[in-house]
C-alpha cells in the first residue's frame, strides 16, 4: 500500500536532517523573539534615559562601559586560568632524562649463601632428630 500510494519515504539519515532542520528553524524563531523582546526593552529604557541630564546619560553610559569591560576582564582572566591548567596538564608527560644506573652486583639478598646455610641447618637438624629418635628405640 505504502509503494503503491507513491509516498516518498525517508531513510534515518534523510529524517534526521529534516528532524535537525525543524530544531533550527525553531531555534531561530525563538531566537528572533528574544531578540525583538530585547530590543522592545532597550526602546523603553531609551526613552527613561532621554528624561534624565545630560550628565546622567554620560554617567550610565560610562557604568554601563565600566560593567562590560569588568565582566571581560574576568571572562579572560579565567580563560587564562584555565589555558594555564591545561597546559600543566598537558606538560606533566614523563621525560627520561638520563638512564638509570644500576649496581652490577646486588648487595643483599644473597640468595645462594643462604641456600647453602638453610642446607647446611637443614641437614644438622635431621641428624639430630635422628639421633634422639634411635636413642628412644634403644
Amino acid at each position: 500500500a505504502v509503494v503503491d500510494s507513491s509516498a516518498a519515504s525517508l531513510n534515518s539519515a534523510q529524517m534526521e536532517l529534516v528532524k535537525n532542520q525543524a530544531v533550527a528553524e525553531a531555534s531561530i524563531s525563538a531566537a528572533k523573539a528574544s531578540e525583538d523582546a530585547v530590543r522592545a526593552k532597550k526602546a523603553e529604557i531609551e526613552q527613561d534615559i532621554d528624561k534624565y541630564p545630560d550628565d546622567m546619560v554620560t554617567y550610565l553610559q560610562l557604568k554601563s562601559d565600566a560593567e562590560i569591560k569588568k565582566t571581560i576582564y574576568t571572562n579572560l582572566v579565567q580563560q587564562c586560568e584555565q589555558n594555564k591548567i591545561q597546559e600543566a596538564m598537558e606538560s606533566m608527560d614523563i621525560q627520561v632524562i638520563d638512564e638509570a644506573n644500576l649496581p652490577k652486583n646486588p648487595s643483599a639478598p644473597r640468595k645462594k649463601l643462604i641456600a647453602a646455610v638453610g642446607f647446611v641447618l637443614g641437614c644438622i637438624i635431621a641428624f639430630g632428630y635422628s639421633l634422639v629418635m634411635y636413642k628412644r628405640e634403644a
